[in-house]
């Protein structure tokens, strides 16, 4: 992908879970491969949602990832996919509320989560509106290096134990009405404010890199004006 700051190499990984254990260990093979190839790199994890709520294999599969190679929370996105346009005023402050009870060991930022909105693949002005909303999140965030600590591990026949403790970490959630109203209603307002800062960041990277280029263009203009300057550099440089 390539952008008026950055180029980008994209690598498209495949999903984790699967329905035999040859497709979960030839995954693991390919999302390995990936970081081998680009160990520096930006994490952007894809969510699918089913109303409001991220489905089990996911996190079931962001937590085998995470527990392989403890990703740095600074070069890690949250993508939430396909969302309905008109939706509830807290749908985003749920999402991440109920997805923090059942993320292992990780606590989700409002910052570094991303919610995009259903498009039409074939209207041109979501899909450009799209990719630069994607591209302001990306644009603040940097790249480290993932350290693999060990192999991925999972196990089909662990799968089924696996849903079945996420569906009992969701009951108990919701059991308690009103902490879950409480942490709704605060990861609504830090959504909104991250929001605004994320904003406020890609509009000082790109004054940033546009002051840089026009500082580039002006340098190699004088240069290109001046062919006795030009010249005297040559000379130096081969004394």
């Amino acid at each position: 992908m390539e952008t008026k700051e950055s180029d980008y190499l994209i690598y498209n990984i495949p999903g984790l879970v699967e329905i035999n254990q040859e497709q979960i260990d030839r995954n693991k093979k390919e999302i390995m491969k990936a970081f081998k190839e680009c160990p520096t790199s930006i994490v952007i994890f894809v969510w699918a949602q089913i109303g409001g709520r991220a489905q089990d294999d996911d996190v079931i599969a962001f937590n085998a990832l995470n527990d392989a190679y403890k990703f740095p929370v600074e070069s890690l996105m949250f993508i939430v996919n396909n969302i309905p346009p008109n939706r509830p005023q807290q749908y985003e402050g749920k999402f991440l509320a109920v997805l923090n009870d059942t993320i292992k060991s990780f606590d989700v930022t409002t910052v570094d989560t991303i919610f995009i909105d259903a498009v039409d693949p074939t209207n041109s002005a979501q899909m450009q509106n799209t990719r630069a909303k994607l591209m302001k999140y990306i644009a603040v965030h940097p790249a480290h290096k993932q350290n693999k600590q060990h192999d991925i591990v999972l196990q089909l026949d662990e799968l089924k134990q696996m849903r079945n403790i996420l569906k009992q970490q969701q009951q108990q959630a919701e059991q308690d009405r009103a902490r879950l109203e409480m942490q709704i209603a605060k990861m609504t307002k830090e959504h909104n404010r991250s929001q605004a800062e994320a904003n406020e960041r890609f509009q000082k990277i790109s004054e940033e890199c546009k002051s840089m280029q026009q500082r580039a263009q002006a340098k190699s203009a004088n240069e290109y004006k001046n062919p006795f300057k030009a010249f005297l550099g040559f000379g130096r440089q081969y004394g």
